[in-house]
């Protein structure tokens, strides 16, 4: 298993106790989901997206999901 795969299992394993209505979806088509029912879907284009969030001495998350390219896509809509 590479270590990318070790970090993100263990992230995942971390926020599936919380229940979090998020999917991720990976670069190379795996998708995961936090919660049962998922309203937001998070894309990781490239593993450098995914390498840019876990490794200390890089910018901000909010500053590497944009130089990397990440997404979020509503997966359900409410009505008001």
């Amino acid at each position: 298993m590479m270590l990318w795969q070790n970090r993100f299992n263990a992230f995942v394993a971390r926020l599936r106790s919380h229940a979090i209505p998020l999917r991720i979806r990976l670069w190379n088509g795996a998708e995961t989901d936090l919660g049962a029912s998922p309203a937001v879907m998070l894309t990781v284009p490239r593993i450098a997206a995914l390498l840019a969030q876990s490794f200390p001495g890089q910018p901000g998350p909010c500053r590497a999901a944009a130089d990397q390219g990440l997404q979020l896509w509503r997966l359900k809509w409410r009505r008001a």
